[in-house]
C-alpha cells in the first residue's frame, strides 16, 4: 500500500509600509477569555512562544549569516489544524512539540479559536487578519469529525477541487494572496499529482507606529555587520519615552503601534556580544522577564528602514523538535481519512519585511499539502548593527512574528 503524504508549505510575508492604515471606524472591544480558561489560554500562548523559540534558535544555527524572520502564530495554527487529524503516537509527537502535553484537544481548539478572534480584535487600530482553509483533492474521503473541527474552531473553508485542473493551483493562490493583501503571491508552483489535501493558515496584519518617524528626519549612515563589513542604511530617527532596559547582553526597546496593544521589540547586542547570544537565552520564562522588566526614560532612537524576503524548509527542523512520527511511514493521521495512510512531507516558510517611518503591513500564510508518495540606560538608542525584533500582541503576549536583521 503507498503512503500518502502531508506536503507542507509555510510562507510568511512582513510588510512594514509607509501606507497609513485607515481603521474604517471603531471595532467592538475585544472579549476576554473566559474566566475558568484563563489559566489554560495562557499556558497555549506560552507553549506557542516557546515552540516559536525553539523553532527560530534551530533555524538560526543554519542561517545565521542571513536575515530571517518567522510568524509562530500562523506556523502554530497551521500544525494545530493538522493534529486535529492525527491519532496515537502521532498525536502525541505534536503535543510534545508544540509544548501542549496538559491540554485535551478540546481545550486547545477552543483556546485557539478564542486567541484568534482576540488578536483580531484587540486594537481598534490595529488590523490584524487570521484565515483558514482545507483543499481536499475531488473523490478522496475525509472524515466528517475533521472538518466539523477546522470549521468550527479555526472557522476553516473547505473546499473540494480536481487537482487534476490546472485553474485549481491559480485558485489556491489567488486564496493566499486575497487573503494576505497581495502580499503573498504564487506560494504554490504546483500541484503534485499524488496530492490529497491542503491546509492553508494566512495572516495579515498592518498598523501605524503609536509614535510615527518625521520622513524629514530620515538620513544616511553606516550599519556595520558582525564580520565588521560596513553598508549604508537610511536612519528614521526620533525623540520618544519608550519601554527600555539594558542588562548584559543587550539592549531592548519596544516600539509601540496602535494603542499600544502590538508593539515591535528589539534586542541589540552589547558591544562584545552578537545576536548569536541573544537568540542562545530565547525561551518564554527569559521573554516574560525581559518584557516586566522595562524602564521608561526619554530616548532619542535612531532605527534603519529595512526590508527582506526569507525562506526555508523546515523538515529537518521539526523532525529535530520531535515531528519524527507525523513524517515517517508510522505516522497515523486517521482523523483525516480512514481509507489513506498519511504523513507530513514538506515544510517551507517564506517572508517578506520592509520597515519604514508610518507602521507596520504584514502578512504570513501557511500552506499543507497531502500527498501519495513514498549598562545603564543610554540617552541615544543607534541601531547600527545586527539585531534580533519581534512583533507581539501585549495583553496575551503572543509574539506573532520574530526575526534578526543582518543587513538593511
Amino acid at each position: 500500500m503507498k503512503r500518502i503524504l502531508f506536503f507542507t508549505f509555510m510562507s510568511s510575508i512582513i510588510l512594514i509600509s509607509c501606507n497609513l492604515f485607515n481603521s474604517g471606524g471603531k471595532k467592538p472591544a475585544p472579549q476576554p477569555f473566559p474566566e475558568d480558561m484563563e489559566l489554560e489560554a495562557k499556558s497555549v500562548v506560552a507553549s506557542n512562544n516557546e515552540f516559536g523559540f525553539d523553532l527560530f534558535k534551530k533555524l538560526y544555527q543554519d542561517n545565521s549569516a542571513e536575515n530571517m524572520m518567522i510568524s509562530p502564530t500562523s506556523i502554530s495554527l497551521a500544525l494545530a489544524m493538522t493534529y486535529n487529524g492525527a491519532e496515537g503516537e502521532t498525536q502525541t509527537a505534536f503535543e510534545n512539540t508544540l509544548h501542549l502535553t496538559d491540554l485535551s484537544r478540546d481545550q486547545i481548539n477552543t483556546i485557539y479559536k478564542n486567541l484568534q478572534n482576540y488578536l483580531k480584535r484587540t486594537d481598534p487600530k490595529i488590523r490584524l487578519n487570521i484565515a483558514n482553509s482545507v483543499w481536499s483533492k475531488q473523490g478522496t474521503n475525509v472524515e466528517e469529525e475533521f472538518k466539523k473541527n477546522i470549521r468550527e474552531f479555526y472557522n476553516a473553508e473547505f473546499h473540494i477541487k480536481n487537482f487534476s485542473d490546472p485553474s485549481t493551483l491559480n485558485t489556491i493562490n489567488n486564496w493566499v494572496e486575497d487573503n494576505t493583501e497581495g502580499k503573498i503571491q504564487n506560494i504554490l508552483n504546483k500541484i503534485d499529482s499524488d496530492a490529497f489535501m491542503y491546509l492553508i493558515n494566512a495572516i495579515y496584519f498592518k498598523g501605524e507606529w503609536t509614535n510615527p518617524f518625521d520622513v524629514k528626519n530620515t538620513y544616511s549612515g553606516i550599519f556595520t555587520n558582525e564580520e565588521g563589513v560596513t553598508s549604508t542604511a537610511n536612519y528614521m530617527t526620533t525623540s520618544m519615552q519608550a519601554n527600555h532596559l539594558n542588562n548584559d547582553i543587550f539592549t531592548a526597546l519596544e516600539l509601540p503601534y496602535g494603542n499600544k496593544d502590538y508593539s515591535m521589540v528589539i534586542l541589540l547586542p552589547n558591544e562584545n556580544k552578537k545576536i548569536a547570544d541573544i537568540v542562545d537565552q530565547l525561551n518564554d520564562s527569559n521573554w516574560n522577564q525581559w518584557m516586566s522588566s522595562f524602564s521608561r526614560p526619554e530616548l532619542n532612537v535612531h532605527l534603519p528602514k529595512f526590508k527582506f524576503k526569507y525562506k526555508q524548509e523546515l523538515n529537518d527542523v521539526l523532525i529535530q523538535l520531535g515531528l519524527e512520527n507525523p513524517f515517517s511511514d508510522a505516522a497515523n493521521f486517521s482523523g483525516i481519512s480512514k481509507d489513506s495512510p498519511l504523513k507530513v512531507s514538506r515544510v517551507i516558510h517564506q517572508s517578506f519585511i520592509e520597515v519604514n517611518e508610518e507602521g507596520t503591513e504584514a502578512a504570513a500564510a501557511t500552506v499543507v499539502q497531502v500527498g501519495v508518495t513514498s549598562a545603564g540606560p543610554p540617552n541615544v538608542i543607534k541601531l547600527n548593527k545586527p539585531f534580533f525584533f519581534a512583533i507581539k500582541e501585549k495583553q496575551t503576549n503572543s509574539i506573532v512574528f520574530m526575526g534578526t536583521l543582518r543587513k538593511p
